[in-house]
């Protein structure tokens, strides 16, 4: 028991480190976590296209779980390295920050810092979250436009979007969904705390960058670039593909088991919503179930 919590602790301790750039406190740290947002909303709606193609292509079972992961995993990776923030990642490393600095409660001035980077905290998971939603439905429009253009059809059926639209229902399993979302999201912090964790403990930084082989290989300078860059994106690294993989195997799994488990995910659900709305029109807004959507997406 001793040994579990030291070890979590630690673990939350190297995610805290994380947590860091995913908290604005400033008009100019809003600003900028806004255009990141925003970046990664951009890549998010090519998420989403993806996504309907492996659904259009019919791809089912093993395989389908292997692309929806694949996709998940390109795109995560790809806001990772660009320097973009997806605003579902954000409680999973925030958390950790927030834990870290409530070890210290017993200091008289503690409990107002804590009230402050909760409020911190909200706020910037608003904006980007604000910064993904706008990006993603304004992506997801324009590539479907460009798809309507040049094949002249829709890029998908009347019945898919129709189908989409209601399972983002409010009324139906979404909020069920999203809080499984959530678990699988802590799970991939802790996963990434972890290997982080084991990567630190034992100095593979020193080991990769002294290495006579990653020496041989890269030059002497490369290996310590590569040591760097592992230290700086192991845990980037591991919680993207990570949570890649268990968003795209989880239908797959549930379909297996015959268990009635989805993922629901803010930003990709907001590009479904955007691609279906987009290919039945101004009709879509007479539908009971687009508003019931919309007020699924809020949940």
């Amino acid at each position: 028991r001793d040994r579990f919590t030291l070890l979590s602790r630690r673990m939350t301790e190297r995610s805290a480190e994380t947590g860091e750039h995913y908290i604005a406190r400033n008009m100019q740290d809003f600003y900028i976590l806004f255009k990141k947002a925003i970046g990664g909303g951009v890549i998010t709606g090519f998420t989403v296209m993806l996504k309907f193609l492996c659904a259009h292509l019919s791809v089912v079972g093993i395989p389908y779980g292997i692309a929806a992961s694949l996709n998940y995993c390109v795109s995560f990776l790809a806001i990772h390295f660009f320097g973009f923030t997806l605003a579902t990642k954000q409680p999973a490393m925030t958390a950790s920050t927030l834990a870290e600095k409530m070890h210290y409660t017993e200091k008289n001035d503690s409990l107002h810092s804590i009230c402050d980077e909760i409020i911190h905290l909200v706020r910037s998971q608003m904006i980007a979250v604000l910064g993904n939603m706008i990006a993603v439905v304004m992506m997801t429009i324009l590539l479907c436009s460009l798809y309507e253009y040049s094949f002249h059809s829709g890029f998908i059926s009347n019945e898919k979007a129709i189908h989409t639209i209601e399972s983002l229902s409010f009324f139906g399993m979404t909020t069920i969904y999203a809080i499984f979302t959530g678990i699988l999201l802590f799970s991939s912090s802790i996963i990434a705390g972890y290997i982080d964790n084991w990567f630190v403990y034992h100095q593979l930084e020193d080991a990769l960058g002294s290495s006579s082989r990653m020496k041989f290989i890269l030059g002497k300078l490369g290996a310590l670039k590569f040591s760097a860059f592992c230290k700086q994106n192991i845990t980037g690294i591991v919680s993207n593909v990570s949570l890649g993989i268990m968003l795209g195997f989880t239908p797959v799994l549930s379909a297996f088991l015959n268990l009635p488990l989805d993922v629901r995910h803010i930003t990709l659900s907001s590009g479904a919503l955007a691609a279906s709305v987009f290919q039945l029109g101004a009709d879509s807004f007479k539908l009971n179930g687009f508003w019931f959507a919309i007020l699924g997406l809020i949940a």
